[in-house]
């Protein structure tokens, strides 16, 4: 005998030796207690894991009457149960009121015990085996988001289990709220995103790969928020939806984010994602869904580091003697990088490949011949504090290409001493990184040449 108990789960009852009957009056099922023997075992057997249905306040929705006095316990259920003088078990509560149903459930969809005729003591030939909806209908098993509520405006999702939508290979019933801070109530069963890309500040967009199944015959489709503000809300503009096909199962679903608000913020974020057939719009980031799954996820938005790069050319003139910039006189090019974001680069990653002008060359020698310190053709000074002092042998190198090289790599021009008129491009790569934050770190790179 099968009955559903909740929309989309069933249950069966079988036992060899007994036969049931509906009770319309009480809405039960009920066992023929008249004839079969006088012990029997009798298996539960449901269509989905039900430890997350809710029962009704002020009566049971599910109860076990006249089982063996020496067998009380059911098979595949642990904990609590309410017990009188017919031995009646009733599950995951001592009293007669609401609480979850089989909270103590072992098994994933099934459960036993033994019913005792010989105990069936008040005289009745027909026995309440299940299905009792003495203080109402109870509620269906629900999934719930676990984003942060306290502090934030995300609210709780609701969705009301259907075995044909899902998020990622996982699902579980939540019986009440396990929203926490960092949106890892659900645990393992948040498993339909495996990667996220980096968000900075800087991004202009954005997109995740999420696996979700729809093996209905309706369409149904993935809404996602995210809170690319910081502001602990899914706002309307941080929305977007795909569509999800049915028959859909386990599929990859591109959900994207062309175009992010203007108000990237660098900090700890959430993202929202509800799979349903409801038609759900971008204000719908916290409502019960008829059907479906919600998973929430942390993810930090990162700062980004954000480069400032000026050049200026001075007349060399270490004697101060009223040189100017005219043919065969030389000028010292200044180069500056400043790191104006908030996020230090990634080490090693700064390049600066600098197109020669044609009227020039390049001063292979020392920057400052005689008339200083230095020794290098190219010198570097910094208030970055992670950044090492430049090795020209291995942090400079040269082109005598027409265009500009690739990488770094593709600057493999020798050049010869002195005034080089051959080379075309000058490729910097200084190692370590540039912090970001105030006050701005600057990078300063400075290089001699000839005018023609």
């Amino acid at each position: 005998l099968t009955a559903q108990i909740a929309p989309g789960i069933d249950m069966t009852i079988s036992s060899p030796g007994y036969q049931f009957r509906y009770d319309a009056v009480n809405d039960w099922l009920e066992l023929n207690t008249a004839s079969g023997p006088t012990a029997d075992t009798i298996t539960l057997s449901f269509s989905q894991n039900i430890e997350g249905l809710q029962l009704p306040t002020g009566g049971y929705d599910f109860g076990v009457e006249h089982m063996s006095s020496t067998s009380t316990a059911i098979s595949g259920v642990t904990g609590d149960f309410y017990a009188d003088g017919a031995n009646e078990a009733r599950p995951g509560i001592s009293s007669a009121s609401g609480g979850p149903f089989w909270s103590g459930l072992t098994s994933t969809n099934s459960i036993s015990f033994q019913h005792n005729r010989a105990a069936a003591t008040d005289g009745a030939q027909f026995l309440p085996v299940g299905l009792s909806l003495e203080g109402g209908a109870s509620s269906c098993p629900t999934d719930r988001s676990d984003a942060p509520v306290s502090g934030t405006t995300y609210g709780e999702a609701q969705h009301t289990l259907d075995a044909a939508l899902q998020l990622g290979p996982a699902i579980d019933y939540d019986a009440a709220s396990i929203a926490n801070a960092d949106a890892s109530g659900d645990g393992v069963d948040d498993d339909a995103v495996s990667t996220f890309g980096d968000l900075t500040t800087v991004s202009s967009s954005y997109s995740l790969t999420v696996t979700a199944t729809n093996t209905s015959a309706s369409a149904a489709t993935l809404y996602g928020w995210i809170d690319f503000d910081g502001n602990g809300a899914c706002d309307t503009d941080e929305f977007t939806s795909a569509s999800v096909p049915g028959g859909t199962s386990g599929g990859s679903i591109a959900l994207s984010w062309p175009a992010l608000p203007s108000d990237l913020t660098g900090a700890a974020s959430f993202v929202r994602l509800r799979l349903t057939t409801d038609s759900l719009a971008a204000g719908d980031a916290a409502t019960l869904a008829s059907d479906g799954e919600v998973e929430d996820y942390a993810l930090q938005i990162m700062e980004a580091a954000v480069f400032n790069v000026t050049k200026q050319v001075d007349v060399w003139d270490p004697q101060s003697l009223g040189l100017h910039a005219t043919p065969g006189n030389y000028v010292v090019y200044t180069i500056e990088v400043t790191n104006t974001g908030g996020d230090e680069m990634d080490a090693d990653s700064l390049l600066i490949i600098d197109r020669l002008p044609d009227e020039i060359t390049f001063h292979n020698g020392d920057i400052d011949s005689t008339f200083g310190p230095k020794t290098e053709a190219v010198i570097m000074s910094t208030t970055a504090t992670n950044l090492t002092p430049l090795t020209v042998s291995t942090d400079v190198a040269f082109s005598n290409a027409g265009s500009k090289p690739a990488d770094f790599s593709a600057c493999t021009y020798t050049p010869a001493a002195g005034d080089d008129p051959a080379i075309s491009y000058l490729c910097i790569n200084p190692k370590g990184t540039m912090e970001g934050g105030d006050p701005d770190p600057v990078l300063t790179l400075q290089f001699r040449a000839l005018i023609k």
